[in-house]
């Protein structure tokens, strides 16, 4: 049965790492201290134009910029005062989903109010305790869930963002605003990437270099149930899917499993028919992951039928898209 995943781990050591961002107090493992040392709104400037033209998006073309970043400094200067920034939540739930149309100034707010609900989350006994996976209660993995889902909308944006003309300078102003060192945002970001495998400077888990496969197109990962896993990948032990593949376990609350889904889309875009992904939630799927003995999310599992009846290698935790593609060359024999 599965006992202990690294989703727990993970979010133990950003809780820790980040815990004085709120706590108050100094650190003296780390040399940190309070982060939010109050807010000065003065140290920020208002959209430069009242309007973000979208491409073709006739609903949410033409926003209110200046409406939605009082809103936002509003809220956030209330949560930053009470040291909680739960009703930040749904303001930057706003934001997201017209994000292709906010200014740089909204986005720099944008992942800054993401930044601040996602770590105040880490708050909480959930990551206080490494509490095993067949113990949580589903109230408890839709919070894992959120928190995650909330890091990589925060991941995501900055992504898109971070070479929009004024994104960089509305972000220092923020860092100014609340008191923290120029670059604090980018470190954090860089830091939460780092802590689950990926490389700085954003999590899209590339090497950029596509080698000489194809652009990729859409996902061709097929997702699992109990009884499709045994018809169609393994059952008892013997191999039913005669092409390369690949089995990815994981869990919609498990953040790294969320981060790790675009790479394995983007890998099995490049590779086409060469390989097969399949993709098992474990709640959904326990049998499967009980017959291999998952303790970690996520597990990834390496196969080629031609090359040996058993996994050619197994990896726990989040994988970069070069790390993949190493296995996949070098012990799946795919090129």
């Amino acid at each position: 049965m599965m006992k202990l995943f690294k989703c727990s781990i993970f979010a133990l050591c950003i809780s820790l790492a980040l815990s004085s961002c709120f706590s108050g107090e100094s650190n003296s493992s780390n040399g940190k201290g309070t982060v939010i040392k109050g807010f000065n709104k003065a140290k920020l400037q208002k959209p430069k134009k009242n309007t973000a033209e979208s491409d073709g998006d006739e609903d949410g073309g033409n926003l209110d910029q200046e409406a939605i970043f009082e809103e936002f400094i509003s809220t956030f200067k209330t949560c930053t005062d009470a040291n909680d920034f739960t009703d930040l939540e749904p303001i930057v739930d706003d934001m997201m989903s017209n994000v292709d149309n906010l200014c740089v100034e909204n986005k720099a707010n944008l992942v800054a109010g993401l930044f601040f609900c996602s770590q105040s989350r880490y708050d909480n006994e959930l990551f206080e305790n490494e509490i095993p996976e067949d113990q949580l209660t589903q109230e408890q993995k839709n919070y894992l869930e959120r928190t995650w889902q909330l890091e990589i909308n925060m991941i995501e944006v900055n992504d898109k963002a971070k070479n929009e003309d004024g994104y960089n300078e509305s972000l220092a102003q923020i860092e100014e605003a609340i008191g923290v060192d120029q670059g604090f945002f980018a470190g954090q970001i860089e830091e939460i990437c780092a802590s689950v495998g990926q490389n700085g400077g954003g999590c899209d888990g590339g090497d950029g270099n596509d080698d000489s496969y194809n652009d990729g197109g859409s996902s061709s990962i097929v997702e699992c149930t109990d009884n499709s896993f045994a018809s169609q990948v393994i059952s008892n032990g013997q191999i039913k899917c005669q092409t390369p593949f690949i089995i990815d376990f994981n869990a919609t609350w498990c953040g790294p499993c969320q981060q790790l889904r675009p790479i394995l889309e983007k890998i099995q875009g490049q590779y086409g028919s060469k390989i097969q992904i399949f993709s098992v939630d474990v709640d959904q799927c326990p049998n499967a992951s009980e017959e291999f003995g998952v303790e970690s999310l996520p597990t990834i599992m390496f196969f080629n039928p031609s090359v040996s009846g058993d996994a050619v290698d197994v990896q726990e935790g989040l994988l970069s898209e070069s790390q993949i593609k190493s296995i996949i060359s070098s012990k799946m024999k795919v090129k």
